[in-house]
């Protein structure tokens, strides 16, 4: 860590060959990015097998009740073959999801407390 607050240096500038810290780099945040989405493909997923599940069918017709109250607005427009892109995303924003979706939300958080998509963690 003291490493990454020395001035002005990181630990890439460490590696004397440029171009192999371009490329650890590059390699670092390409792990970073693949974990990041793989943890959401994963967390969404989770979700929506336990939505499917029988068990489940009061929390699912719940969530589609949520959904259908705040996004009551025609999304196709009126040939019917394209979304509503502009009422989607306002109604889709962050700010609109973590205030308005509560019940949303809470499934996800449930979910990932459940079933984790990373079993465990470890400090430095």
């Amino acid at each position: 860590m003291t490493i990454l607050l020395n001035e002005g240096g990181d630990i890439y500038s460490l590696i004397e060959d440029k171009s192999l810290a371009e490329q650890t780099l590059f390699d670092d945040v390409k792990v970073m990015y693949a974990a990041a989405v793989s943890t959401t493909n994963i967390s969404v997923n989770n979700l929506m097998k336990y939505l499917h599940m029988d068990i489940y069918k009061p929390v699912k017709e719940k969530l589609l009740a949520e959904v259908d109250t705040l996004l009551a607005f025609d999304a196709w427009d009126s040939e019917g073959s394209q979304i509503n892109y502009d009422a989607l995303r306002d109604s889709c924003s962050y700010e609109k999801v973590q205030e308005n979706f509560d019940y949303t939300m809470m499934c996800f958080r449930e979910s990932l407390r459940i079933e984790p998509p990373v079993a465990f963690t470890t400090s430095l």
